[in-house]
């Protein structure tokens, strides 16, 4: 929508991951390059970890971009709580195998004939999981021993795993002991400083523009950082609506005031959170009760975090809308005004 007002080929702030768009940070080019590494080496585990919104789905792709031609099949999956034979499932749908009816027993051997056929096409494959932090114990463990299948001592399979900080808690594990000696390099994203804020906006500025230009004042980028505190994803949000915010204003320049005013309407909008949970509360003493079993007490928890991620996905999708039609209101009261004052012009 706002994209021709500003010279846009496209919008410069997309909440989905786009390869196109990688900024290059200090730690984000340094988590590339234990990637890279690892690709290089052909073997071992990667584990790059980070809060919700800091990059590293964003970081997998522009490295799948990296590698498209380089003899190398990626598995790119995007975990939920899988456990071992569905993660074996998951592995052999991205080989493109049959596995419906399959055992455990015949969906690895069935793993390791695709991976032995790829590697004497000269080919070798690269499973990234996102999303890690999902997976028991138990499955990482089928991970680790995924990446013994070997031919003339070279490994088959190699297996990159990105998550949030949880996942690091999971390879602590004393059970994981295994697993972390495979570990080639580990890093945990954090979130950009202030002068990386400053410039990681301008870059996807300067990705989408047809000239050189600089929309937002150096002090509409102070409270950017001030409210993002140089997490991509919320910086993402606050300038996407800040430039809206900007066309519907007819401001060719956004300063400070106008993303104070856009974070105002934002927390306008947040006094709606957590009337679900009103409403809907979860009464874990009485399931713990009720149920007094540890399996499904932790089956609740994590069905209890899953309902709370969709119903927080479904929150900002109907706040973007609602927000929106407020606009488009605002601008047609606006432009409606102004044929009136022209028609009543002498």
């Amino acid at each position: 929508m706002y994209q021709s007002f500003y010279g846009l080929t496209d919008k410069p702030f997309h909440l989905t991951p786009d390869p196109n768009f990688f900024y290059g940070s200090s730690i984000h080019n340094r988590a590339m390059s234990y990637l890279q590494y690892g690709v290089q080496s052909g073997e071992g585990f990667i584990v790059i970890s980070g809060d919700i919104g800091t990059g590293k789905t964003t970081l997998a792709n522009s490295l799948i971009e990296q590698i498209r031609d380089d003899n190398i099949t990626v598995l790119h999956m995007v975990t939920t709580r899988l456990e071992p034979e569905d993660l074996l499932r998951v592995t052999a749908s991205k080989l493109g195998l049959s596995h419906q009816a399959s055992s455990k027993a015949v969906l690895v051997e069935q793993i390791e004939q695709a991976l032995t056929t790829l590697y004497d096409e000269g080919r070798r494959a690269l499973l990234i999981v996102d999303e890690a932090q999902n997976l028991p114990p138990e499955s990482v463990e089928e991970l680790r021993m995924l990446s013994n299948f070997q031919t003339q001592g070279r490994p088959l399979l190699q297996s990159f795993l990105l998550g949030q900080k949880e996942l690091r808690t999971l390879l602590r594990g004393p059970e994981m002991e295994q697993f972390r000696q495979r570990i080639v390099a580990s890093l945990n994203l954090t979130p950009l400083n202030h002068q990386e804020t400053a410039e990681y906006i301008q870059y996807r500025i300067d990705c989408v523009s047809r000239q050189p230009q600089r929309i937002f004042t150096d002090q509409a980028l102070d409270v950017i950082f001030e409210y993002s505190q140089g997490v991509p994803r919320k910086i993402n949000t606050l300038a996407d609506r800040a430039l809206l915010f900007g066309y519907l204003s007819e401001a060719r320049i956004i300063d400070a005031d106008d993303v104070k005013r856009v974070l105002e309407e934002l927390t306008e909008e947040s006094l709606v959170e957590g009337a679900l949970d009103a409403q809907y509360p979860l009464d874990e003493d009485k399931a713990a009760l009720e149920f007094g079993d540890n399996k499904v007490e932790e089956d609740l928890e994590y069905l209890k975090t899953s309902i709370a991620e969709i119903r927080d996905t479904l929150e900002v999708t109907l706040k973007h809308k609602l927000k929106l039609s407020r606009y488009l209101d605002n601008v047609i009261k606006r432009r409606l005004e102004r044929l009136k004052q022209g028609n009543d012009a002498p």
